[in-house]
């Protein structure tokens, strides 16, 4: 779906580096370098959730800015109760989340 939408983008583009990776989505490896992830409701909670532990573990390995854009934000919870994101804005559509100082210990957010 990404690589039609992409194909079929007529409009100008300001970006002209990004990559798409097909694969499954909780085993993709993060790269090390300042992001914006952008989220449109893509995963249900079990994926979301191991999604958000492969990025919370990337910038604990490599401090850096990042932000994470979730439009219909379903599981907006999973993304408050993380531990990494702040909230920076939200509407009923959407929300916007940058990633704070990441403890090098536990990863995965949860407690021992």
């Amino acid at each position: 779906i990404a690589e039609d939408n992409l194909s079929g983008y007529l409009g100008t583009r300001t970006c002209k580096t990004f990559h798409l990776a097909c694969m499954d989505a909780s085993e993709y490896p993060v790269p090390n370098e300042p992001a914006i992830y952008y989220f449109y409701h893509p995963f249900q909670a079990e994926v979301m959730s191991k999604v958000l532990e492969n990025i919370r573990g990337s910038l604990a390995a490599a401090p850096r800015e990042a932000y994470l854009v979730y439009l219909n934000p379903v599981h907006k919870i999973l993304l408050d109760d993380s531990g990494f994101l702040k909230l920076i804005k939200q509407t009923c559509w959407y929300s916007i989340h940058q990633a704070s100082a990441v403890s090098c210990g536990n990863a995965s957010g949860m407690e021992d």
